[in-house]
């Protein structure tokens, strides 16, 4: 995964002063859409437990799936819209008193934290002492989200190497989705792994195989071309790798429940 800060900053030692909690929240939604690049008004740190939503910034787009942490610092613009129809996620706003506080910090806008467990107890903690009434609540929260910050980013630190290898493989990937021909042979010769030891990979962090993960991508690609009517449904299918149009209509309706046509009347 590309850093999209200065690296030569990795080491340098982190202080981070919590100005105010802003707001913290669990949200599920089926019209979450951000069609223009907008500066965010506050740091944001958000953890998605259902769905899939790709982000665009200005030099990077990224996808945000259950168990990936979203860190978006105050200012940075971007865009973005839902892959998915139902999505679901914590959110923790927060304003620190330097505003560039969190662009001191080495770090890929999202990455998996080492134990997903104890990421989602401290975001329900947090949200937990958020609602609450007691005095200390805010005091609370203040402190449990230094604790998430700090677990974050020591679990990112540790894992960083391997999320760049992750997401220049989910990359090459997306590449081939027009490629009709593309296997695991080629893969393999892509990244110098055993073909076993790539399942083994994606089956760890996205608990499907790779093909299994170029297919949801096909599936996906040709459900945002189905929102133009001026693009045929068998121009859809060469461009997602099928083919014929009769398996690519095929597969679709498997995988969604819809015909491409039916697919293209109702969204």
């Amino acid at each position: 995964m590309t850093n999209l800060i200065n690296d030569n900053l990795y080491f340098s030692k982190i202080d981070i002063q919590i100005k105010e909690i802003q707001s913290v929240y669990y949200l599920t939604t089926f019209e979450w859409y951000r069609p223009q690049m907008k500066p965010r008004p506050t740091n944001g740190l958000i953890l998605f437990t259902e769905g899939c939503i790709r982000y665009y910034f200005k030099n990077e787009t990224l996808e945000a799936h259950p168990g990936d942490i979203l860190i978006l610092p105050k200012g940075v613009e971007y865009s973005g819209k839902r892959l998915q129809e139902k999505n679901s996620f914590y959110v923790i706003d927060f304003e620190t008193e330097n505003i560039n506080d969190l662009y001191q910090l080495s770090l890929p806008y999202i990455f998996k934290a080492d134990n997903y467990d104890v990421t989602l107890s401290l975001f329900q903690r947090t949200l937990k002492a958020y609602e609450s009434s007691s005095q200390n609540s805010l005091l609370q929260c203040r402190s449990l989200l230094y604790n998430l910050l700090d677990y974050l980013f020591v679990s990112n630190s540790q894992a960083d190497a391997k999320n760049k290898r992750i997401h220049e493989y989910t990359n090459y990937l997306r590449k081939q989705i027009a490629n009709e021909d593309f296997d695991m042979t080629q893969f393999s010769d892509y990244t110098g792994l055993s073909t076993s030891h790539i399942r083994k990979l994606f089956k760890d962090n996205f608990g499907i195989s790779p093909m299994h993960y170029l297919h949801s991508l096909r599936i996906q690609h040709a459900k945002e071309l189905l929102r133009y009517d001026g693009i045929s449904i068998q121009s859809i299918a060469q461009q997602c790798g099928y083919r014929s149009l009769y398996f690519f209509s095929k597969d679709f309706k498997k995988s969604t429940g819809y015909s491409p046509t039916q697919y293209r009347n109702n969204f």
